[in-house]
């Protein structure tokens, strides 16, 4: 199997609302949450945590062995996002530590580009040297 056709085969998953826009998977028992909360001017952030039965919540790697399942799964719930809502851009963020995730995020952006074309959106990212939130930032940003 290749990384395209990795990515191009999500996980079941649905929306929920818990003061953010969220949707909720599981995979191999590990339950994933991905939340987009409101920022400023239809500006919204973007983030995922995953929680295993004997684990409290984690926010950085999880180690599972299904990175590529869950990617594609988060592919799916942001452009389902940007469907629905048409948010002006979606901010996130590979925390300092998380290279592996840094990877990702350019593979999975990579992936999304013909999509978010058809949809009206351009992504980038940013090297945020001097930010005390992250070092890498991406944004997925509608065009005008």
């Amino acid at each position: 199997m290749t990384l395209c056709e990795t990515f191009s085969q999500p996980l079941a998953w649905s929306w929920f609302d818990h003061r953010h826009i969220s949707a909720l998977f599981e995979a191999d028992s590990v339950r994933y949450v991905a939340r987009f909360s409101p920022t400023e001017d239809d500006h919204w952030d973007f983030d995922f945590s995953a929680r295993t039965p004997a684990e409290k919540l984690k926010f950085d790697r999880t180690g599972t062995g299904n990175p590529f399942l869950v990617f594609a799964t988060i592919i799916q719930i942001i452009e389902a996002f940007i469907t629905e809502k048409h948010p002006a851009v979606i901010h996130f963020f590979a925390p300092d530590e998380a290279k592996r995730r840094d990877d990702l995020y350019g593979h999975m952006l990579q992936r999304m580009t013909p999509a978010l074309r058809q949809l009206g959106y351009t992504s980038q990212r940013r090297d945020n040297a001097d930010s005390w939130e992250a070092k890498v930032s991406y944004e997925i940003i509608r065009s005008e």
